[in-house]
């Protein structure tokens, strides 16, 4: 598992993005740390990140990708 920094840099983006991925239930943590919040990525959601960074680049919005292409 990997913290949200470091997935962030694997997956070229910003912790601030998937805080908001993780918001929406776009790109939920695996886990998060009920203590002290800190979310925590598995290298599988890699994956997950570059689908969804994939149908974006296709002009499709996160609310569509949510709904219809991941949901």
């Amino acid at each position: 598992m990997k913290k949200i920094k470091e997935f962030a840099v694997l997956c070229g983006t910003s912790s601030k993005t998937l805080r908001f991925y993780d918001k929406i239930g776009l790109l939920e943590a695996e886990y998060t740390d009920p203590e002290n919040g800190y979310r925590y990525y598995s290298d599988g959601q890699k994956t997950q990140y570059e689908v969804i960074s994939m149908f974006k680049d296709m002009g499709f919005t996160l609310d569509e990708i949510k709904t219809g292409i991941l949901g």
